[in-house]
């Protein structure tokens, strides 16, 4: 009887031992990604109207927070595949969303026009290609790819950390008005696999042209990547 008892005990210790290291493998899981939204010169005589970076690769289930790095207004917004582009940005998509809702293409989430220091945090729990718009500035916009939890990514945060102030500096650098670089996705149909900041100018125009003539990249593509 008392060995039965104790295989019981000890039966019982495995299961919750089990459950607990699947609970906390599940939580360290669900990564908090960051980014900024726009940046600024030292002197403030510059903007740059980008999110940095302009491209990520995260896992269903993971969360964005940017933070806003500029003097300028932006936001943060994901609109639904065939919505109408906002005109009136204090709105939202309509409306303004909190931070920490989940996008996953069914509504839209838009933080309000925030500034330097703000943050905005929106949770990806669907595969797909997710496109992020700033309603303030036509020209600014970037891809969100969400994964299978199954598959890899292809970098980490310190990669992003990196990239974000490459291209700020780039973009700081360039002469004119502020413009964001145009991601991968939008450039796909040119069978461009990279970018750069320095020498891409005319692509950067096409893209924004296209934009102007309402030539956008849907917001979101279910399933894997092409």
């Amino acid at each position: 009887m008392e060995v039965r008892k104790t295989l019981h005990s000890h039966i019982l210790f495995a299961a919750l031992l089990t459950a607990f290291l699947g609970f906390s493998y599940a939580v360290q899981a669900q990564q908090d990604w960051k980014a900024t939204v726009g940046g600024q010169s030292a002197d403030m005589s510059k903007q740059a109207v980008a999110f940095l970076p302009n491209e990520l690769w995260i896992h269903a289930g993971d969360s964005i927070t940017w933070t806003f790095a500029s003097g300028d207004i932006h936001t943060v917004t994901f609109l639904t595949v065939g919505q109408v582009y906002p005109f009136d940005q204090s709105l939202g998509c309509p409306p303004v969303t909190p931070s920490g809702l989940p996008f996953d293409g069914s509504s839209c989430v838009s933080s309000a026009p925030l500034t330097l220091g703000q943050t905005y945090q929106v949770i990806f729990p669907t595969a797909g290609n997710y496109e992020i718009v700033c309603l303030v500035h036509g020209q600014m916009f970037g891809t969100i790819h969400v994964l299978d939890t199954t598959l890899p990514l292809p970098h980490d945060q310190a990669y992003y950390d990196k990239q974000a102030k490459q291209q700020l500096q780039a973009l700081l650098r360039r002469r004119g008005p502020p413009a964001a670089a145009c991601t991968t996705s939008q450039l796909d149909r040119e069978h461009v696999l990279r970018q750069d900041y320095a020498s891409n100018r005319s692509r950067d125009r096409r893209c924004r042209r296209d934009r102007r003539h309402g030539r956008r990249t849907a917001v979101v593509f279910p399933g894997a990547l092409r």
